[in-house]
């Protein structure tokens, strides 16, 4: 009679070791595949975002929605709260890589000042290249003498390619925040520091971004309805002269817009 025995104690760890090994080949490629998925939808609501503020120009005579609301920066909702009607979720503009604040206001950490929800969500508006135009005259002097709330509303049709101008983006507080915010000023967010900042910055507000998603490409949303994804070669190098982030060429401007012109 053959008698049964278990296994072995170097039985058992042989195969813990095992399980172990193969634990630690696939957690990351189920990281990874996380993180992807979490882009995808992203860029889904990028869409859904970008196709909400084409209907709002249809509705609104072919104008841009406006950055804020008639009651300027005092306001209690920002183009989000305009646009919420069209896309009827709070969750779409959120960025799907970070935790979501759904809560009505947020505390800003650096001054205490109070903000609605519609303040701090991640996926921002380009505010001067697309939603908004000041009177300046060149690079040198972008934004003249107007604020932000008396700067000129954009026409859709003003776009020299509607198919190329950004936005939106995805915007974070501070560099390591789950906070974002509704809007990034497109001529700033162009030349970044090429490090994450752990402070706010206007111009590492979108460029922070890069550093979580997969390949570091961020989803974008362009001013014709569509999304699509760029990487850092969009961004102005840090090591170039004032002169050279000028002259950056039709390609970046057409991306970023120039908050002296109208188109």
């Amino acid at each position: 009679m053959r008698i049964r025995r278990g296994f072995t104690l170097i039985e058992l760890l042989v195969v813990i070791a095992i399980i172990a090994i193969l634990a630690a080949i696939l957690f990351p490629v189920f990281a990874q595949a996380k993180a992807s998925a979490k882009a995808t939808t992203t860029l889904s609501n990028m869409k859904q975002v970008a196709l909400a503020l084409h209907m709002y120009g249809a509705d609104y005579d072919d104008m841009v929605v406006r950055v804020y609301p008639p009651g300027g920066y005092g306001g209690t909702e920002t183009w989000v709260g305009l646009t919420l009607p069209y896309v009827k979720s709070r969750e779409i503009y959120w960025d799907a890589m970070r935790a979501k604040r759904l809560t009505d206001t947020f505390v800003d950490p650096d001054d205490n000042t109070l903000y609605t929800w519609a303040w701090i969500n991640n996926l921002g508006i380009n505010h001067d290249g697309y939603a908004a135009s000041w009177n300046g005259s060149d690079c040198m002097n972008p934004y003249g003498t107007l604020s932000d709330t008396t700067a000129n509303v954009r026409s859709l049709t003003s776009f020299g390619d509607i198919a190329k101008r950004a936005a939106l983006a995805p915007t974070v507080w501070g560099g390591k925040s789950d906070v974002g915010w509704f809007r990034f000023l497109g001529w700033y967010a162009a030349w970044p520091y090429n490090n994450p900042q752990n402070y706010w910055s206007w111009w590492n507000e979108v460029y922070d971004t890069t550093f979580i998603y997969p390949g570091n490409k961020i989803p974008i949303g362009y001013a014709d309805g569509h999304a699509g994804r760029i990487g850092r070669g969009m961004f102005v190098p840090e090591s170039w002269s004032y002169a050279q982030r000028c002259a950056v060429g039709q390609e970046s401007w057409a991306f970023w817009g120039k908050p002296w012109v109208q188109d």
